[in-house]
């Protein structure tokens, strides 16, 4: 395991993961993927962790690298892994002032480039983001349509593009998400997005059925992803609890916020 810091257009210090393959491949391993660059982005509030809480057997970049493949983990800017800046300070409103536009302008970039010069490769890359993650990628692709030589696939998982079925308390906000009032910007943290990483219990027992240490959670309140009693694992839900929510801007939330507005107002045909 390697870590790289990628510094993005605007100054953001970007954390890397990088899971090299073994050196030597079972013989019976499937290796079609051998020597493939593969790029992995994190959903919303999340980080590079997310994709490895399975542990050793059944994360996708364990098995990715055990096929041969160069993995590479995403830490968006804000996140636990990626606090820093060449000029701003993590605790001032100029800091937090980005969504997932800038991750998918300016980060995403920034960070194949970087992976393009390392390797002294030109070869295509894979990509594999999941919920904002996949935003970020359809953003840097349309914003710079010259990106699409560099992949050779992209796969996204419940990707964040059209909200029109979103479900989840996060509907709560919609209406006041384009000129939101102080009083909800101080509920939700004007810059960081819930630095103390807890819902207000007295927004939680309103808004959410479920036990209370799930509702607490942000990114579970926000999505409605609640689980059922007994249904996960009680490792499993011990680690996504404690990796779970690892920062973002309320900015973001916003942002995803007046994207459920406007595909509501105009839903596909």
């Amino acid at each position: 395991m390697e870590s790289h810091v990628v510094t993005s257009q605007d100054g953001y210090l970007l954390t890397l993961h990088r899971l090299k393959s073994p050196a030597f491949l079972n013989e019976n391993t499937v290796s079609s993927l051998n020597n493939s660059t593969v790029l992995l982005h994190h959903g919303l509030l999340g980080s590079s962790a997310d994709w490895i809480l399975l542990g050793p057997e059944k994360s996708l970049p364990y098995i990715l690298s055990n096929a041969g493949c160069d993995v590479w983990l995403i830490n968006a800017r804000g996140n636990y892994y990626s606090r820093g800046h060449m000029n701003k300070r993590v605790d001032s409103l100029e800091y937090w002032n980005f969504s997932f536009q800038e991750m998918g302008e300016y980060d995403l970039p920034a960070i194949v480039d970087y992976i393009r010069n390392t390797k002294n490769s030109t070869d295509q890359i894979s990509f594999i983001g999941h919920s904002l993650g996949a935003t970020a990628f359809i953003i840097m692709l349309s914003s710079l349509p010259e990106y699409n030589n560099y992949f050779r696939i992209g796969v996204l998982l419940a990707p964040l593009v059209y909200m029109t079925n979103a479900i989840g308390p996060l509907r709560i906000i919609t209406s006041m998400a384009k000129t939101p009032p102080e009083q909800l910007l101080n509920l939700l943290g004007n810059g960081e997005f819930l630095p103390n990483r807890k819902i207000p219990s007295w927004i939680a027992s309103r808004y959410c059925n479920g036990h209370e240490m799930y509702c607490l959670n942000p990114l579970l309140f926000l999505s409605g992803s609640i689980p059922e009693e007994d249904s996960w694992d009680k490792s499993l839900i011990a680690n996504v609890l404690y990796h779970l929510p690892a920062g973002g801007s309320t900015k973001t939330i916003l942002h995803i916020a007046q994207r459920y507005i406007k595909d509501y107002r105009y839903p596909i045909a």
